[in-house]
């Protein structure tokens, strides 16, 4: 578990601070590829990866939008829309809100 914890920090790192486009797009795919593996084990993951992603989507790359729009497939059936539109609604509003724990009602 703690493996998979450092590789997803160390591939949302590189989405979101590297130059490097084809680095960023791979990351990206990795993310998704983990995303879409794990399904619901994923769900933390997921829910810090969103503005990770939705932050570099400004990039104006084809294959890291790309890439990015592939993870975002892949994180939206594990969050569902709520989470999706909360995340997306508070940063628009509130800019630099972040929500540190994110849990379902369906957890417990």
């Amino acid at each position: 578990m703690h493996s998979t914890i450092f590789q997803v920090a160390c591939l949302k790192k590189f989405i979101s601070k590297d130059t490097n486009v084809m680095l960023v797009a791979l990351a990206a795919q990795c993310l998704a590829g983990l995303a879409r593996g794990l399904r619901a084990s994923f769900r933390q993951h997921a829910a810090h990866s969103l503005p990770v992603a939705l932050e570099k989507l400004k990039e104006k790359k084809a294959n890291v939008v790309s890439a990015l729009t592939e993870l975002l497939d892949a994180i939206y059936p594990i969050l569902g829309i709520e989470a999706v539109q909360v995340r997306c609604f508070c940063s628009k509003v509130v800019p630099g809100f972040t929500i540190t724990s994110f849990h379902s009602n369906e957890e417990g």
